[in-house]
């Protein structure tokens, strides 16, 4: 997917209404062994997070927000976390509205065993 100009800066924007953002089971297989097989858990990023749908929703509710963006950041305790918010139709941040954070981790909120992600 072509991503187009912004016209004043030169910028890409991301055609946000076209993308799928879907992968099949096998790749996604591969991708989280690749990841644990570079990192594991020693950067503490390869645990999953857990985030409720209701926060989605309410990023979603503002009526700028084409899409959500996600930000690597460590938490006041070090720990590996995402921040997200949401992104208008020109591919800018909407900062005025929600950010998300706040994970429920694993360990202790775990999937079980699924062979896709959890092995």
């Amino acid at each position: 997917m072509k991503p187009t100009k912004s016209s004043k800066s030169g910028r890409k924007v991301p055609p946000l209404a076209r993308g799928k953002h879907q992968i099949t089971h096998a790749q996604a297989r591969r991708m989280r062994k690749r990841f644990l097989g570079l990192y594991g858990d020693k950067t503490g990023a390869g645990s999953p997070l857990v985030y409720g749908r209701n926060i989605f929703d309410k990023i979603l509710a503002d009526s700028r927000c084409k899409g959500i963006r996600f930000y690597p950041g460590l938490d006041d305790a070090g720990q590996y976390t995402l921040l997200f918010c949401g992104v208008d139709e020109k591919g800018n941040d909407v900062l005025v509205g929600t950010i998300g954070d706040e994970p429920w981790r694993c360990p202790p909120f775990c999937s079980e065993v699924n062979g896709v992600l959890q092995f």
